[in-house]
């Protein structure tokens, strides 16, 4: 006589057999795709209980310059996703600490400098978090008889965006070298303001804005990949002049 019984139980161990098996094989699959992600995920960066991944320093697509012979006024539009605004600028005849806005908000404007031989006030403007759209750049640097500005909109930015900086005054008929304090992961930046002179960037450098006007005095600015530990920025000139120059580095993640 067949026993149901038993072959019943037989065909249900057969089918838990089969079940573990195929399980057995899932959880292994899982654990390879999970060890895997390991390795991908270590250039993240945690933020709560949140694993997000790190941003690469990016300049976007809009940019903007203006200049004028007293404050600058200029529409800018600030590109969606932009973390940082950041504006370069010169200012003649011995100006103040610049006071800037960018429609309701104000930028940070601690990190520009003055020599009393050139008599510019030249360096680097920020606004964290800017409003995405176009709105207007206002700039007044009192005692200035002539400003230039540039406007960048930046993605990846730290809270704190600058690392270090750096300035000098170029003597007349040479070139102006400089070397901020800088990490890999960080994009230099640097402005030069100079008098109807020509400035070259140096190796490596690659020109945002160059002799911005034309003629009286103008305003460049480049960009560089940093380096561990410091990074050289240098310009020359085509002819003997004055230059302010200032370097800051931009913090990558």
């Amino acid at each position: 006589m067949v026993n149901y019984n038993l072959l019943y139980f037989d065909r249900s161990w057969l089918l838990i057999s089969i079940w573990e098996l195929a399980l057995n094989r899932i959880t292994r699959f899982i654990q390879g795709v999970l060890s895997g992600l390991v390795d991908k995920i270590r250039h993240f960066n945690k933020v709560g209980d949140f694993i997000v991944p790190a941003k690469s320093l990016m300049m976007l697509a809009s940019t903007s310059y203006s200049n004028s012979s007293g404050t600058l006024s200029w529409t800018h539009t600030v590109d969606g996703g932009t973390d940082c605004l950041i504006v370069f600028v010169n200012f003649g005849n011995n100006g103040a600490v610049p006071v800037a806005t960018f429609g309701a908000a104000s930028l940070d404007c601690s990190n520009t400098f003055i020599n009393g031989t050139t008599a510019f006030r030249t360096g680097v403007l920020f606004l964290k978090n800017p409003p995405a759209g176009s709105g207007t750049i206002t700039i007044t640097s009192s005692g200035a008889n002539s400003g230039r500005g540039f406007a960048t909109n930046w993605v990846g930015t730290q809270e704190a965006p600058f690392r270090g900086y750096s300035s000098t005054v170029a003597a007349p008929g040479a070139s102006t070298n400089l070397t901020p304090t800088s990490a890999a992961e960080d994009v230099i930046l640097d402005v030069l303001g100079i008098n109807q002179v020509t400035g070259t960037p140096g190796s490596g450098q690659v020109a945002l804005l160059s002799q911005y006007p034309s003629s009286g005095i103008t305003i460049s600015v480049s960009r560089k990949p940093g380096l561990a530990g410091a990074t050289p920025m240098s310009w020359t000139f085509n002819s003997g002049a004055y230059a302010n120059h200032f370097a800051i580095a931009l913090k990558g993640s």
